[in-house]
């Protein structure tokens, strides 16, 4: 990619509230609810990030492309820009390949101007010399249709089995509508995050995450339940037109056997397809966790590789591969209490 082959346009900075950002989001059939003005607005609100979208303008003044941005400053990952913390992915919006060319142009002639050394794009960007891609994830989606019958002539019988074990169990699934219930969700999640030795996110962020999106209609939550115990639930948010499984929990108990995970999963599929949605997104898995793609290939999902490209050169793995052994033993072997207080003071520096 060089300056020749890209067209004449103008860069402007924009904030995420403003008008001509949401209507060009709602033009592209590729926008997700990491694109959305409230999904960007959670993330600052919640973490003091600087967000702002990058975009590029064609000399009639038409928005042609452009990427949401958030810049970080720490004290333990110094100034960077990420697109976007805390989201599995954030593909660039563009009108055709040649305004991508120029937004990636874009980005690096504003990068330079700042004076910004670190730059992480959840996407696979175009080749250039300053910009180097690095595949540690891969994306699963689920293509959706009105006849759930067509979707469910992919998925796998195994996981169908298991949607009718945990029905003939008992388990039934109900859509979360209240505070109290992403406050039942938070408690799954805590426990969830201390059996894979992590720090467990705040609980001001599920707060907001539930005044800022599900009660703007932009998500909602299922509850997985037996007896009126519940034993798992999902967050699941949507914009354009796809439906993505969020953020999961579930309950340490020898009940999931039964497979309340499946039936949850299959309900919300469901659901997508009877609100007009077209893809089901299952979200990022590491490349090196089989059984996790397994699970999301037996639904019907396609697998592609999720490059992610960073500007200038790419970041270095020594510090975490030397703490996180240790910090995923210590949260595993504590009280809950341990991971739910580390998240708060340490979790804004791992997205």
């Amino acid at each position: 990619m060089t300056i020749a082959t890209s067209p004449n346009f103008q860069r402007l900075l924009m904030d995420p509230s403003d008008p001509r950002w949401e209507d060009f989001i709602k033009s592209q059939v590729n926008a997700t609810i990491f694109h959305h003005p409230a999904w960007i607005k959670l993330l600052a609100d919640c973490y003091g990030f600087r967000p702002f979208i990058l975009s590029i303008f064609d000399d009639a003044g038409n928005m042609r492309a452009g990427i949401p941005i958030m810049e970080i400053k720490s004290w333990l990952t110094d100034r960077r820009w990420v697109s976007l913390p805390f989201s599995d992915y954030c593909n660039p919006l563009f009108d055709d390949p040649v305004w991508l060319a120029a937004l990636t142009e874009g980005l690096i002639r504003l990068s330079k101007e700042k004076n910004i050394l670190k730059v992480e794009l959840r996407w696979n960007f175009p080749p250039n010399e300053l910009i180097h891609p690095d595949s540690q994830y891969v994306l699963h989606t689920l293509k959706l249709d009105p006849d759930v019958e067509k979707v469910l002539k992919g998925v796998h019988r195994t996981q169908y089995q298991n949607v009718r074990r945990a029905e003939r169990e008992g388990f039934q699934i109900e859509m979360g509508k209240s505070l109290d219930d992403m406050r039942t969700f938070y408690h799954l999640q805590r426990l969830t995050r201390k059996r894979h030795g992590l720090p467990a996110q705040p609980w001001t962020f599920f707060e907001k995450l539930y005044h800022q999106l599900l009660e703007k209609n932009l998500g909602f939550i299922l509850l997985a339940k037996q007896a009126d115990q519940c034993m798992a639930a999902g967050i699941f948010l949507y914009a354009g037109r796809t439906l993505t499984y969020k953020y999961a929990a579930s309950n340490n108990s020898e009940k999931q056997n039964f497979r309340s995970n499946h039936l949850l999963t299959w309900n919300a599929i469901c659901w997508g397809c009877n609100n007009g949605f077209n893809s089901f997104d299952f979200g990022r898995s590491d490349a090196e966790d089989p059984g996790l793609r397994d699970f999301k290939i037996r639904w019907g999902a396609q697998e592609s590789t999720l490059s992610y490209s960073y500007f200038y050169e790419l970041p270095s793995q020594q510090t975490d591969s030397r703490l996180m052994p240790l910090m995923h033993f210590v949260i595993h072997k504590s009280p809950l209490w341990v991971g739910t207080a580390m998240g708060q003071f340490l979790y804004k520096y791992s997205g």
